[in-house]
């Protein structure tokens, strides 16, 4: 078994104000993988020390089905644990927790399906407790992300682009030894709800109709669906697609209304977006309706996404926290709906007037 860098005399973090310099704990979480091809020697686990403030290791390992129990097929497991220090009222409510006990504050079971619907026991916690364990895992999830990352780059390896599918445990200790106990994890759930829409006479007209005219899907339709697939596995790519459906979308309704410019809207660098939302698109000649510009939260929360994807693509930095993916492909595909309604598809209706 590995020996801590604090047990080998590395001086601690520092404690924050009204913090006692003893109070401290170790937290674990171990995560499960089996969508990256390569494979761990059991005999000569790798730990890797990520040189952080709470000096976290990351280990890697087969999957040992004596540890770990899940229904999904896990091949590998990523382990980050790390030190972390206490203020006077953490330390006191992980010494009742070390009893089995509630800290103080914390709320009764009868108010908990009234407030929250996640977890239990981690809502029953007193705020200051759940922002801890929050920013907790949030410190190992980066340490063990960035390990996996490095990890699958240096080795070349195919597979998922998900870095983890699976919680496998996530505990904490006083001094990084048995016992362990449960250190509670808030696990969200994200769903939309989305009509399931009706092949009808009227649709089966409208089709037979671009038939005859030899039409296609709209390239920025196929974009914009790419990133809905992606957008969970692969946020960075839903990013990209997604900004690039809009842009697309955009020369799609400029060579559509407006021939003469195809070739300058082919050869050309991409009008900038943000600038015809605001003022190009009551310019144009539209088939249906007039052209307004569009509404400003569409317009902020496409700044916001060009912002993002001009990051990613030339500084190679991407955060999902930034920006809100689902909330961009839902603005993109209202763009797109909007173009389809100028260009003059008459089963489309306008999402703005």
């Amino acid at each position: 078994m590995f020996r801590w860098p604090g047990q080998q005399g590395i001086a601690m973090t520092k404690p924050d104000k009204g913090t006692a310099a003893s109070a401290s704990i170790y937290v674990r979480v171990t995560w499960g993988a089996y969508g990256l091809n390569f494979t761990v020697n059991s005999t000569d686990t790798p730990t890797l020390n990520c040189h952080d403030k709470h000096q976290t290791i990351v280990e890697v390992a087969p999957f040992d089905s004596e540890k770990h129990v899940t229904t999904h097929p896990v091949q590998l497991t990523c382990t980050a644990t790390g030190h972390f220090t206490l203020s006077r009222s953490l330390d006191e409510a992980f010494n009742l927790l070390a009893i089995d006990q509630l800290p103080k504050g914390s709320k009764s079971e009868d108010k908990l399906p009234k407030e929250s619907s996640y977890s239990i026991p981690y809502d029953l916690y007193p705020r200051n407790v759940q922002i801890f364990m929050s920013e907790t895992f949030s410190a190992l999830y980066e340490c063990a992300s960035r390990v996996w990352r490095l990890l699958r780059w240096r080795l070349s390896a195919l597979g998922s682009h998900a870095l983890f599918e699976t919680i496998l445990a996530s505990e904490w200790s006083r001094d990084g030894h048995p016992p362990w106990r449960p250190f509670a994890v808030k696990l969200t759930l994200s769903a939309s709800i989305q009509g399931i829409p009706q092949l009808d006479a009227f649709a089966t007209e409208s089709v037979q109709n671009l038939l005859t005219t030899d039409a296609v899907e709209p390239t920025s339709e196929e974009l914009l669906r790419e990133a809905r697939s992606l957008h969970m596995s692969n946020p960075r790519a839903a990013l990209m697609l997604a900004v690039a459906a809009a842009e697309v979308g955009v020369k799609e309704l400029l060579i559509d209304l407006v021939p003469q410019v195809e070739w300058f809207t082919l050869h050309v660098q991409s009008p900038p977006l943000v600038g015809l939302l605001k003022n190009s698109l009551s310019q144009l000649p539209v088939r249906q309706g007039a052209g307004t510009p569009a509404p400003q939260e569409v317009v902020n929360v496409m700044e916001r996404a060009i912002k993002a994807r001009n990051n990613l693509a030339h500084q190679g930095r991407f955060r999902v926290l930034d920006v809100n993916l689902e909330e961009v492909t839902n603005v993109v595909e209202s763009l797109l709906k909007q173009f389809e309604y100028y260009r003059g598809f008459a089963w489309v209706t306008p999402v703005w007037s």
